[in-house]
């Protein structure tokens, strides 16, 4: 059981149409604890295939208060095991595919304060695309990611990724997010742009 505590305040304002095999929320000047939310949820049933369609804007949120994001009973936890353990967080249900559009103005993940995310993903059973996942900053850094992953699960494949990331202070954001930047001349500086793309595993 992940989750660490429940809405203890929330004022709801939504509207909802359709019918059984089709419906949308519409959500309207809703708070829930010190979050304030607006958007859309669809959901739409077929033959074919079931989609959920959300498309939010959230004024901020400490999914800290939420969530357990690290496993806490995990002794010295690669990069890999955090996104596995990450991706199991969430109840991805194989009969729906998932479409998304969230924006956030600031939050807190993992101890880590976060401003201005925008993330744009869907997926299906155990694939994961996210189309746009933009940071506009992490510890002085502006960080944007678009991937392809499969086995999100249990050992995730990137077919692609790509990355561009532009910090003030690399040591601060590398230390932040628990990257090892080693000892290369390089990655000391504090001003650092780069961007490309990667291919393959954790384990490559």
């Amino acid at each position: 059981e992940n989750k660490k505590s429940i809405f203890k305040n929330v004022v709801a304002n939504v509207d909802l149409t359709g019918d059984l095999n089709q419906h949308k929320v519409s959500i309207n000047n809703t708070t829930f604890d010190a979050t304030a939310i607006k958007g859309n949820v669809g959901f739409v049933k077929s033959e074919d295939k079931n989609v959920a369609i959300a498309d939010l804007e959230l004024s901020k949120i400490i999914l800290d208060r939420y969530i357990d994001v690290t496993d806490k009973s995990a002794k010295n936890p690669t990069l890999k095991d955090k996104f596995v353990y990450q991706m199991n967080l969430f109840p991805w249900n194989k009969d729906w595919t998932i479409e998304a559009n969230v924006s956030i103005g600031n939050s807190v993940y993992n101890n880590i304060p976060l401003e201005g995310i925008n993330l744009n993903f869907s997926n299906t059973d155990d694939n994961l695309k996210v189309n746009k996942l933009a940071i506009n900053n992490i510890a002085g850094t502006y960080l944007d990611l678009v991937f392809d992953a499969n086995n999100i699960r249990t050992a995730p494949n990137f077919n692609e990724l790509s990355f561009n990331v532009k910090s003030s202070d690399l040591p601060l954001f590398a230390s932040t997010v628990g990257i090892d930047l080693g000892s290369k001349k390089l990655f000391n500086r504090k001003l650092f742009a780069s961007q490309g793309v990667l291919t393959g595993s954790f384990d490559d």
